[in-house]
């Protein structure tokens, strides 16, 4: 990892030099090595908690490649394209490719100034970013005929700022790309969608939807958990009110370095509002049964630190100790346990899930005369039949591929949801097989 102000020295150096041997090819490849760097965490100058605080990842090029792509960008370029979290410029710089480069190196960012805009709360990143602008447009072919510019000095509008506060830059602006921090904070007092904790993504697309004009269009990296996560039920409601939803891709991990999935969203601001779509994922196939249909699904009442130590001994399973893809006759794990149990046969599915795993829902057969104390990790699918039978079944359909696949495009958060499981299709079992709650 690279100080940033170490960094930002050697892309100063390169910019000067460049411009005066723009043809040579040994400093376009360094260039090009130096400009690689910034697109990664090079934040040593900033103290840990302050990274934390921040949220500072800066996105990796293949991602910005993929989010803004030569269609898009051509389509942005004709106005102005604001980057309301920049830092070091990676967006930026990606739609900086598409603008028009004059002979003149002063002339183009001259030009590229009034097209470009973005806020930042590091100014070593601000500066950063107009360097790595600098560079680009050198690399594209302008030139400098008479004294050498400071791209420090240049680029009005991109500058140190909150996206959270200043907010008259979103007016501007024909289209935002934005990289939101992956931070935390409280959400402020009146939000409309939530309170307490929360991701700062959504906030500053609320600002982003708030202060743009109609017919804005807003492209997007945004956290996995924002397109399927409960807690944002909500917010994807007033969002799709208010913008018009053009495209939803899951992206899978950030960066091999950074363990957070992600999500590409584009949208565009209506006249005026409209239904909500609150999911935001393709229909699947509906002729196949739901897990819904055949089983009651719910989470594991037990929560071992907190729910006390009393009443009868009961036969106990949690998710730490309960076999995949086993059936469990007569859990062995005994717990004193006041609350709800469980009767047999069922089956449990550990919530926690991650989308790299060979399976996203592992699941465990329970059997056994006596009723069964579940643990909060663990979802229970309690058959309407009662029938071992069923239990198996869905065992069968949580191994198959497809669920691996329908899950993975419908979240990639790291944890299974109840809503989530409910409407698991059981592959290969078309509905009509026998109504819901059957013996």
């Amino acid at each position: 990892m690279r100080p940033i102000q170490e960094l930002n020295d050697e892309l100063l150096t390169m910019f000067r030099a460049l411009a005066k041997n723009p043809s040579n090819r040994s400093l376009r490849q360094s260039a090009l090595a130096a400009m690689e760097v910034a697109c990664h965490s090079c934040t040593e100058d900033i103290p840990q908690a302050r990274r934390a605080k921040l949220g500072a990842y800066f996105t990796p090029n293949e991602l910005s490649e993929c989010v803004i792509g030569a269609r898009q960008a051509r389509a942005m370029v004709s106005g102005v394209v604001l980057d309301p979290a920049c830092g070091t410029g990676n967006l930026l710089v990606r739609v900086s490719e598409f603008l028009p480069v004059s002979d003149c190196l002063r002339t183009t960012l001259g030009q590229w100034g009034e097209q470009l805009a973005g806020l930042d709360v590091e100014p070593l990143f601000v500066e950063a970013c107009k360097l790595q602008l600098g560079i680009s447009a050198i690399l594209r072919g302008a030139t400098s005929f008479s004294r050498i510019p400071d791209p420090r000095k240049m680029f009005p509008n991109i500058r140190r700022g909150s996206a959270l506060k200043e907010t008259s830059l979103y007016a501007t602006a024909d289209s935002i790309v934005a990289n939101p921090p992956f931070a935390r904070r409280v959400v402020p007092k009146h939000t409309r969608w939530g309170s307490g904790l929360s991701s700062v993504a959504p906030l500053f697309v609320d600002q982003m939807v708030e202060k743009c004009t109609p017919s804005t269009k807003m492209y997007l990296i945004l956290p996995e958990v924002l397109r399927t996560g409960v807690r944002y039920r909500r917010w994807r409601s007033f969002v799709s009110q208010d913008c018009r939803i053009e495209q939803v891709e899951p992206c899978g991990q950030f960066a091999p370095n950074v363990d957070i999935d992600v999500f590409f969203l584009k949208l565009v601001r209506r006249m005026a509002q409209a239904n909500p779509q609150p999911d935001w994922v393709r229909a699947g196939n509906t002729s196949w049964m739901l897990v819904n249909d055949l089983f009651s699904v719910s989470v594991g009442p037990l929560v071992d630190y907190r729910s006390p130590k009393e009443g009868p001994y009961r036969p106990f399973v949690e998710a730490k100790t309960t076999a995949a893809w086993e059936r469990i006759h007569n859990p062995p794990g005994r717990r004193r346990f006041r609350g709800t149990i469980v009767q047999p046969p069922f089956v449990v599915v550990r919530r926690t899930s991650r989308p790299s795993h060979p399976f996203r829902a592992v699941g465990s057969i329970i059997t056994g005369e006596k009723s069964v104390a579940v643990e909060n990790h663990l979802i229970i699918c309690r058959p309407y039949s009662g029938t071992l039978r069923d239990c198996r079944m869905l065992l069968n359909s949580l191994k198959c591929e497809k669920t691996n696949d329908w899950i993975n495009l419908r979240s990639r958060c790291r944890h299974l949801s109840v809503g989530l499981l409910k409407r698991l299709p059981m592959w290969g079992h078309s509905r009509g097989r026998r109504p819901k709650n059957a013996a």
